[in-house]
């Protein structure tokens, strides 16, 4: 293959620059990975040489992008930094781009301007969702293209660079379609690359697959300096942007939003959302705080409980681990009087939501326990704790968390275990317990000790 004049060589898996085109690449040994780039795409003279750092901060004159919206700037913690490539990924329909239009307000609120490359729609659609969104058109530019070369040759100057989506967009030097391994991981260097020599933060949205990984190669998210899950019912409003990887924030950060008709926004309820229809004083309900990332939600552990000849009863557990529900209905048996092989047990978590925290155990007892006795938790009784297999009550993390939010929310009695360094320090409406028959008592599902073996 004959070199262009003004062009240069650039392996898409390590990197390495050559100045014709080879089969092989000398640095990785990988085969038909090296692809034709322009010249102003990779300035070698400034990146293949040392300088002192304190050059280098003498001229980072680029703050990040500051993000308005509460809840997202939670979960991009550190706000967007110049130079970084941010991988946003999620099931179609779900918001991915009016997310992206969130983020570009945010870069043109602060005087600059953004690229908005669509490789799915046209501009029409894409204005459209602008105008239905409410936002400033002054600033954002959008170009409908699926060629990776004319997004990273742009001679402008951005201060950001949303890429709708990656599986649209191909290079046209590689003999495979768009959103192919190939593709994937062959766009996504150039954009890291394009990111880093321009300094112009580049968003890319992804598809996932059905188990709600990334698609495309596990490279992908090796490339990029941010990696975020938007996830939710596409039937329903509320959505959460969760961290999965960042270099410049904390991960396990989760932001919670709900999708308007004006595009989305900080949802202030998602907290207690799984509360709102909650029956009081009814048999078999049972409130606990459990772990969303480094956050903090309230759920309601429903049970019905119903009565059985059979030899095997049935045990029927949703949005909860079977085998840790039929642990702690053998700790309880064994513990306290309850009779479980008399009924077919269902135990299910409000609002379709998984529960894997192991804090939940406590709720999950004492839930099973009101419906086989048949008296009530108290509406402002609220539980958390590890339940053992000997029947203690043990610790987890985010104790006080826990604690605050129930509290916050109008529970006033709060039934699990001491709070760690908090030991020594009395706290109104902690009822702390150590076993799961003292927390039973505290929750008045037993009305004493007689009622236990």
């Amino acid at each position: 293959m004959a070199k262009k004049k003004g062009n240069s060589y650039i392996c898409s898996v390590c990197d390495a620059t050559f100045p014709t085109w080879m089969g092989q690449c000398s640095n990785c040994e990988s085969w038909n990975m090296i692809v034709e780039v322009a010249d102003d795409y990779l300035d070698s003279s400034k990146a293949d040489f040392s300088q002192p750092v304190d050059e280098i901060v003498a001229t980072f004159d680029s703050p990040p992008v500051i993000l308005s919206d509460p809840e997202v700037a939670r979960a991009i913690d550190g706000g967007i930094v110049a130079g970084s490539t941010l991988l946003v990924g999620g099931e179609p329909g779900i918001g991915k781009s009016t997310l992206a239009l969130l983020l570009a307000k945010d870069a043109v609120a602060s005087g600059g301007r953004v690229l908005y490359v669509t490789g799915e729609e046209s501009k029409e659609q894409v204005a459209a969702r602008v105008v239905r969104c409410g936002l400033e058109t002054d600033g954002l530019e959008v170009i409908a293209t699926s060629s990776i070369e004319k997004v990273v040759s742009t001679k402008s100057k951005y201060s950001m660079v949303v890429v709708d989506s990656i599986q649209a967009i191909a290079d046209t030097s590689i003999d495979s379609p768009p959103g192919s391994i190939n593709q994937v991981r062959q766009c996504s260097s150039l954009l890291s690359a394009f990111a880093r020599r321009t300094r112009t933060p580049v968003v890319i949205l992804s598809h996932v697959t059905k188990d709600g990984s990334i698609a495309g190669p596990k490279q992908l998210e090796h490339l990029v300096d941010a990696v975020y899950v938007l996830e939710g019912e596409r039937s329903g409003s509320s959505r959460s942007l969760r961290s999965l990887k960042n270099r410049f924030g904390r991960v396990s950060e989760v932001g919670y939003l709900k999708m308007t008709e004006g595009g989305m926004i900080a949802d202030q309820d998602f907290v207690v959302s799984a509360l709102i229809d909650r029956r009081s004083g009814a048999y078999g309900s049972a409130v606990t705080a459990i772990r969303d990332g480094l956050r903090v939600r309230l759920v309601e552990i429903q049970t019905l409980v119903v009565p059985t000849g059979k030899e095997s009863p049935r045990r029927i557990f949703n949005g909860i681990g079977s085998v840790r529900g039929g642990m702690i209905i053998g700790v309880l048996d064994h513990y306290i009087k309850l009779r479980s092989e008399k009924f077919d047990i269902f135990v299910s978590v409000a609002g379709g939501i998984s529960v894997d925290d192991p804090a939940a155990d406590l709720a999950i007892a004492a839930a099973i326990t009101s419906a086989i006795y048949k008296r009530p938790i108290p509406r402002e009784v609220g539980l958390f704790g590890e339940v053992g297999l000997t029947g203690e009550v043990r610790r987890v993390g985010l104790a006080y968390e826990r604690f605050s939010e129930l509290l916050r929310y109008g529970f006033t009695t709060v039934v699990g275990p001491k709070l760690g360094d908090l030991d020594d320090v009395p706290l109104r409406g902690l009822a702390d317990v150590r076993t799961v028959s003292e927390a039973l008592l505290a929750g008045h599902l037993i009305k004493s000790n007689d009622d236990l073996v």
